[in-house]
């Protein structure tokens, strides 16, 4: 969704340069707008922009190519690639860390809050006894 909403603003970027006097106005308001809004969503998204900086430069880098190519690489497209890089190398390296780290054989389930859990066993008996919830869920 987010290579699609990058490459359609791109595409959107240069047909609004084609509007003689207007466009490259509001291509140079729009931009810092746009690198704005891209960086807070990736932070809402649990992608974090502070703890690698690159992310960051990253954006800023793309916002002054355009500024020096007088509005003809936008390229929104390819920091949404290179962030999608980053944090999927992240993620294949936390795979890895996990496997190294699995006790007696045993898999790993999930992670919850950076560490690694295991599913609950399974409660063979019911929960509820003659209509009551016994202390402790009847453990």
């Amino acid at each position: 969704m987010v290579f699609i909403l990058t490459g359609l603003t791109d595409l959107a970027q240069w047909g609004i340069d084609l509007i003689p006097g207007y466009g490259e106005a509001i291509n140079e308001i729009g931009d810092p707008c746009i690198g704005i809004i891209l960086g807070l969503y990736f932070q809402l998204r649990g992608v974090s922009m502070i703890q690698r900086p690159g992310r960051l430069i990253s954006l800023i880098a793309s916002d002054l190519a355009e500024q020096l190519s007088v509005d003809v690489a936008p390229a929104w497209i390819i920091d949404a690639w290179y962030i999608h890089k980053t944090v999927a190398d992240e993620w294949s390296l936390q795979q890895a860390s996990m496997a190294e780290s699995q006790e007696d054989g045993q898999p790993l389930n999930r992670m919850v809050n950076g560490q690694a859990t295991r599913k609950p066993t399974v409660i063979k008996k019911p929960l509820n006894q003659g209509g009551k919830r016994l202390p402790s869920g009847g453990i």
